[in-house]
This record gives C-alpha cells, structure tokens and sequence, in this order.
C-alpha cells in the first residue's frame, strides 16, 4: 500500500473501530425472554388399539336412544325403568342414555337447557331421580339382558361447571374467558376445555373412570369427538377397557379416522344418512344412498355404523322422520310445514314413507338405532309431533332440545299401535337372521342412477360375491338352513314405479333362478310365496320388498 494513503486511512479506521465498540458497549436492546415451553403431556399416548371389534353384545339387538326427560309424565329413571320389558320386546339390546347430568344455568339456552351443557359430571339430574335410581335402572336392565351406554361430553363443560374457576384449563376469547367450541360460536351456553393442558385431561380422565367403576356402565356414546386430540383418546379409552374388557365405545362422527387410527369401536352412518334423506326427498338418486354405506364400511377396515333415520339432533334441527321421509314433506309436496305440523293428521302422521325409509337403512349393514318416541310414529300423549323444525329465532325458547317435552306410551291409539308393531317385526327379521344381523352387502355391478329403486343384496361372508365385512356362513355355529342371500328392494317414492322381480334378483344374487325364495313385506313382514310377486309388474308407492333365500 502507498504510504500516502495511509494518513487518509487511519482515522477512517479509527472512527469506524469506535463506533463499533460504541455499539457493543451502549446496546440497550430488551433481550427477547424465552418462549413458554409446552408443557409435557402426561395422560396420551402414541401406542394404542386401532380397528377394534366391538363387543359381541352388540349386534345382538337395536340401540335405543332415550332424552330421560321425554320419558312418562315426569321424566324420570323410575318411569324409564317401567318401560324397559316394552322397549326390549321392540328388539332393543342397548340402551344409550342421552346426558344425564345437572345442566347448567349461565347462559342457558330455553328454559330447560341443553342436556349437553353439564354442570357436574359426577351428578345426575335431580329431576330424573337419585345415583340409587339409576342403580335400580341398570340392575333392572341388566336382568333383561339389556346394556346401558352413557352419552358423554368430553369436550366442553357448562359456564357454571366448576372447573370454570380456572379458566386456563379452556379455550378463550379475546377477554381471556371460557368460549364455545370455535366450530361452533352458536352454542353459547357451553366453554370448549383446552386439550394442550394436563388438568383437562386429568380431571375428565377421573370423571369417565367414576362412571365405569362407580356406576358400572356398559359403554359411551361420545359427543363431539373430533376437537379432541386422538392421543388423548387412545390414552382414556384403553385405560378404561382395563376396568371393563367389554366396554362399548361409539364416536359421534362418520370421521373414518377414529376407528381406522383410532380405539373407538363404531362411527355413525352420518353420509349414508344425509343421502337417504335427499333420495327420499328427491335431492339423491338410490344408487348414492346405497354406494355411500359401502364407502363407510370399506373406510372403517370393514366395521359397519350405526344405522338410523333419525336422532335427537335430527328430530330437533331437520324434521321429525313421519314429516321428511313421508309423501307431505314440504320439499316434495311444496306445502307449508307449520299447518302439517299443528293439524296433525293421522294419515299424515302414519306415513309409510318412513317405515319404506327405516326398512332400507336399518337393514343396511350396521347396528339400527331407533331415538324414543320413533316406534310410536314420533307423537306425544296428545297426538303432537314430538320435535320440529330447526328455527334460528325460536331456537332458545322453544326449540325440543332445551323445553320440557314428556310423553307416554299408554293410549295412543291405533297410530301408535301400528308403529310399534311395524318396527318390533322389523327388528325381529333383524335380530333373528344372522343374515341380517351380520352379513355383507353386495351392490350390483350395473347398479346405477338410471335405477329408481333403492335396492341391495345382503349375503354371508363365505358365499360368493361377499364383500367380506360380516361372519362366515358356519362360524357361528347356527342352523345350516340359515339363508345365504336376501335382496331389500324399496320404493322410495309415493308413486308406483315398475319392477321385474325375477330381473332383480339375477341382478343381485349368482344363480337367482336356481335357489327358491320367499319374501316379506307389509306392516307385519309376514312371508309370502315368492309367486305373488312375480305376478306383479310394478312395486307400490313407499311399498317394500323383503326376498329371502329359504
């Protein structure tokens, strides 16, 4: 380097050496504090059942759903509890109890409030009755040979639930108090808990152990499941199957997930339903509704749903099930729904359009569910449709979810009667045929949206064609003579539409013409010889179609 450049260098160098170290030394930048660690989560796991088989229990009967404050003329376990020889005789194995607990009162919707908004989970309602009485209920039920389950509300608690003391153990709003679900704002009068904390997970932990130790249930019907993190569920669930091998463990979601990667046993037929009811309504064409309950099945690793027309949130926020699935819909018949609703007619009301529609979804691989008051056509002592549509304005002071609604079964009159009589011949082809009890499904391969039928093979696994969801022909051990196929063909229309018997069955079943048949059909499914139908050129309006291998 030339020396003259050096004078001009040196102090340059000199001040940019000081305003460094001046930098160093006068820095009073805040340091950054150390982000919060996640704390360490002790009740999950990463190692648990997946494609769990239920209990065998199970399938050995209808699960009956029951708002405990419907029951009698004051809802009650000791009312419930008379009823229970009546509600077995219908063909029911399990019971499944919706919430049972005190409900809470901030924030309550209407004024009975929402069974799913619990206040104590170590409670039960003191209008129901007393821990003794629910004793007496499950005594009771298990000398039927009856299984009760318990609808559970692991996700979120009542404003007034005591576990609100410690609002960090829930999710917040802006303000830092407990808020609903963040899916679903609506539901004010509940606090969604915070999964990513221990003491939710500690304390419902110790809640779901008092009810299968202390109160002795037989399962869980499990509400909302799905903003809950499956590691806590493959936690919980297993520790309590230690305690009771036998425990039945049903998710509310059709979420293929929480059984394909998860421990619970058994998911709703929540799609299948949906496009059953657009099939009724003419929003779906037959082969979708039937398409889609082979999709839940073969989602789950082959472990059917839960099959049902409806429920306490369809008969709550849809319609009640004589009205959607009946030839007065409003959607179908262009009518106004309240004057239906108020007048009550009883041809209306014993619409054989929902029994065409619980025929063809209740024989749908599954296990049937009915919710109390469906056998009795759904009406109240006094003739009423129990539920009506959902209503955004009238939903907290009237809506069937959050009022007091009881009814009774005595005296309903030759309606009821008939309802009663249709589901428990339903149930009993059910129950008694292991065909339909636990035989696969076969669709057709030329099935498609030009049919105007809903229409299905059942078959036992073992006979060909199978799509290999239920037991062999001889592993149960029953009568050989058990049938190997059964074809449900249903009329989802009020019109007559036509059908070829024989072409149906050649359609559904190998060597149709070479097997001998017999069907059922009518309020009563009584058999008939297979000849009467093969007269017939076309298939009655909501008429249906039972064929059986003999």
């Amino acid at each position: 380097m030339p020396r003259r450049i050096l004078p001009i260098l040196l102090p340059i160098l000199t001040v940019t050496i000081f305003l460094g170290a001046c930098e160093t030394v006068f820095d009073t930048t805040e340091p950054e504090e150390p982000a919060e660690e996640e704390p360490e989560l002790t009740h999950t796991a990463t190692d648990y059942p997946t494609n769990q088989n239920p209990p065998e229990w199970i399938w050995e009967g209808a699960i009956y759903e029951v708002f405990v404050r419907n029951i009698g003329e004051d809802g009650t376990f000791a009312e419930l509890e008379e009823e229970l020889p009546r509600i077995k005789e219908l063909g029911v194995k399990t019971l499944w109890l919706m919430p049972i607990h005190p409900i809470g009162e901030e924030k309550r919707k209407g004024p009975a409030g929402s069974p799913y908004s619990v206040q104590d989970f170590y409670e039960v309602h003191p209008d129901y009755g007393t821990k003794e009485d629910f004793h007496s209920l499950r005594e009771t039920a298990h000398e039927l040979d009856m299984k009760i389950i318990l609808d559970w509300v692991a996700n979120h608690t009542a404003h007034d639930h005591e576990w609100t003391e410690n609002p960090e153990w829930y999710i917040q709003d802006q303000d830092g108090e407990p808020r609903p679900p963040i899916a679903f704002p609506e539901w004010w009068d509940i606090a969604a808990l915070d999964y990513s904390r221990n003491e939710p997970r500690e304390v419902m932990t110790d809640a779901i152990r008092y009810w299968v130790e202390e109160m002795e249930v037989d399962g869980f019907r499990f509400d909302y499941p799905g903003d809950i993190p499956m590691d806590y569920w493959g936690y919980v669930l297993p520790k309590m199957q230690e305690i009771n091998p036998d425990l039945f463990l049903l998710a509310e979601t059709g979420d293929t997930e929480f059984i394909t990667d998860g421990p619970f046993h058994m998911l709703y037929g929540w799609s299948s339903h949906f496009t059953h009811a657009g099939v009724w309504t003419g929003d779906a064409r037959p082969h979708e509704l039937v398409n889609q309950a082979q999709q839940e099945i073969e989602g789950t690793a082959g472990s059917p749903p839960m099959r049902f027309i409806t429920n306490h949130d369809e008969t709550s926020w849809t319609l009640n099930p004589v009205v959607l699935f009946g030839n007065n819909n409003p959607h179908v018949a262009g009518a106004n729904a309240e004057p239906l609703l108020e007048e009550n007619d009883p041809e209306y009301v014993d619409s054989d359009g929902s029994k065409a529609a619980a025929v063809a979804q209740l024989l749908l691989p599954g296990v049937p569910m009915l919710y109390n008051a469906q056998e009795i056509g759904s009406v109240d002592a006094e003739g009423r449709l129990v539920g009506h549509p959902f209503d955004d304005e009238a939903s907290n002071d009237t809506a069937y979810l959050f009022t007091e609604s009881t009814y009774s079964w005595d005296d309903l009159g030759p309606t009821s009667e008939r309802f009663q009589e249709f589901y428990t011949a339903l149930l009993e082809l059910r129950n008694e045929s292991r065909l339909f009890r636990r035989g696969d499904m076969r669709i057709p391969d030329d099935y498609s949206r030009n049919d105007e039928l809903v229409f299905y093979a059942r078959t036992l696994a073992g006979s060909p064609e199978g799509s290999g969801n239920g037991e062999s022909a001889n592993e149960s051990g029953d009568d050989s003579s058990e049938s190997t196929y059964g074809v449900v063909v249903v009329n989802p229309t009020p019109d007559p539409l036509e059908a070829d018997v024989d072409a149906l069955l050649e359609r559904a079943v190998p060597d149709a013409g070479e097997r001998a048949w017999s069907y059922r059909a009518g309020h009563h499914l009584e058999r008939g010889d297979i000849s009467e139908l093969q007269a017939r050129e076309e298939i009655d309006g909501y008429e249906w179609w039972i064929i059986e291998e003999m």
